[in-house]
């Protein structure tokens, strides 16, 4: 066996120590920095995504969804984009004066930490304007929405009714 052992050593000889660390080291950080950028996002939670149906003469449609974060970090979503539409934009729903409903434009939506935000109607959503194409029930829509620490998250928003209300 000691033969078979010393004959194994002289055809593969063992590389230097330093150089072992070396290599290790720098396997180690490519694989931790591998991690980090697969799981950047990976604690955002997306559920439920869908979109309004159009008639083949609308324009514009609003996307919605329900995001967790179960990251550490308070976030917030600073855009939102679809290939489908020339311009997307983060609107909420808010009272005005006179006791009515008016839909306005927002630069952020605050995501806190261990937090879940609802885009629903009557509240946060994502509009698209001057779609091009015609929003079908039944088909999907890719939105991609936009942090503050400049990752983003793109999720499907599946076309439901016009008549459709979540629960």
């Amino acid at each position: 066996m000691a033969k078979l052992l010393n004959q194994f050593r002289k055809n593969w000889p063992i590389p230097h120590t330093s150089r072992i660390n070396k290599v290790m080291k720098k396997l180690l950080l490519t694989l931790t920095l591998f991690v980090l950028y697969g799981t950047a996002h990976a604690h955002i939670i997306v559920q439920d995504g869908w979109a309004r149906a159009t008639t083949p003469s609308q324009k514009v449609s609003a996307a919605y969804v329900i995001l967790t974060n179960h990251s550490p970090d308070d976030l917030k979503i600073v855009a939102a984009h679809s290939p489908i539409a020339e311009r997307t934009e983060l609107h909420t729903h808010t009272m005005d004066e006179h006791g009515r409903m008016e839909m306005t434009h927002v630069d952020s939506i605050p995501f806190p930490s261990m937090e879940m935000v609802q885009f629903k109607p009557g509240g946060w959503h994502v509009m698209m304007i001057n779609i091009n194409r015609t929003l079908v029930v039944g088909h999907d829509v890719p939105v991609t929405l936009t942090f503050d620490d400049g990752s983003s998250k793109t999720f499907r928003a599946v076309v439901k009714p016009l008549s459709y209300r979540p629960e």
